[in-house]
């Protein structure tokens, strides 16, 4: 449709500054849509995981968090944004 075409070509890290708006509402279920919109655009965004493994927090669901907090990891291991998921993790896991 003409609405995915547009999506699509938006930038990823919009989709992202609009989740964490949402989360900073509370709008946790509209920042979880919108924020895996950007994984499913951009698979290989290591902030939006940050973000979805946030709200996923907020939302209760800690293992789906490790598993967004883990994808960071996957995808760019070397980044400051692993670190912080490798604390993250051993934090959820304590």
């Amino acid at each position: 449709t003409m609405f995915r075409t547009f999506l699509a070509s938006t930038p990823v890290d919009s989709f992202c500054e609009v989740g964490r708006t949402y989360l900073k509402m509370g709008e946790v279920t509209k920042a979880q849509k919108v924020l895996n919109e950007a994984v499913s655009i951009e698979p290989n965004f290591a902030p939006a995981y940050m973000d979805l493994a946030q709200s996923y927090l907020m939302s209760g669901d800690i293992e789906k968090a490790k598993n967004a907090y883990q994808q960071v990891i996957n995808i760019a291991p070397e980044s400051s944004y692993a670190i912080q998921a490798q604390k993250e993790l051993e934090q959820l896991s304590l």
